[in-house]
């Protein structure tokens, strides 16, 4: 558990089963659903819209939690951007209505998991990440590991580590990033200790770092939570 931070995962059939009945137009926001209509393979949009679920259950909550007395959030009136104006992919942003809500949201889906995490602190940006254990190489991901990352990796002869170690960096970096690429060599994890990490972005080490680490059906799943300072500089 991370303080401020609501992390959720689920199975992707659990969410088949209980949304089997609602339909996208039901809840999404017209830009949501011309998005929607824009992913013309139906399993990565049966994932977007699962994760668009996920993610607002979780911002749904928050916010009900915070407007004691007042009607509850409507999911069609929350809206979750993760396009730039040119359509590139970004870190999602949430309106209410006409209004932004200063939440950190970030969403991660594999073939048959689904998870999404929600950091209701301003001051604490959050990323999220799935590793599938049982489809992912850990030999192949060492390609994308700095010279310290593959000696540190390769010694220690566990590929549950690499899996971690990958889980990091991409959890990490949607936590940190302005709208760059992903770029696995910027971001550094190296051991700090027994089941502890520390990291680097673009050399500089990562101050307040927080992660939520679980592992569930053949997953790893990664939260980590970042200081607001390091997404403007990182």
């Amino acid at each position: 558990m991370i303080p401020g931070i609501s992390f959720r995962h689920i199975q992707r059939r659990e969410m088949q089963s209980r949304f089997a009945a609602v339909r996208p137009h039901d809840w999404l926001t017209e830009s949501e659903l011309r998005r929607c209509t824009e992913l013309h393979d139906r399993d990565r949009q049966e994932q977007w819209l699962f994760g668009r679920l996920l993610a607002k259950e979780l911002i749904s909550d928050a916010l009900d939690r915070q407007q004691i007395g007042m009607q509850p959030v409507r999911f069609n009136d929350i809206e979750i951007d993760s396009r730039d104006e040119g359509g590139q992919a970004v870190r999602p942003s949430i309106l209410l209505g006409e209004s932004r809500i200063d939440y950190s949201l970030s969403i991660s889906h594999t073939d048959n998991m689904i998870a999404a995490a929600l950091s209701h602190d301003q001051s604490v940006t959050v990323g999220v990440d799935l590793v599938s254990t049982s489809h992912t190489r850990a030999e192949s991901l060492l390609l994308w590991m700095t010279p310290r990352e593959r000696k540190w990796l390769t010694n220690s002869g566990n590929e549950r580590e690499v899996l971690k170690a990958w889980g990091l960096k991409e959890a990490i970096y949607k936590a940190t990033n302005r709208g760059e690429h992903f770029v696995p060599h910027r971001i550094e994890i190296l051991p700090n200790g027994k089941s502890r990490y520390q990291c680097f972005v673009n050399n500089q080490l990562v101050q307040g770092l927080q992660l939520d680490i679980k592992e569930r059906d053949s997953h790893l799943m990664i939260a980590a939570g970042v200081p607001c300072f390091m997404s403007r500089t990182a």
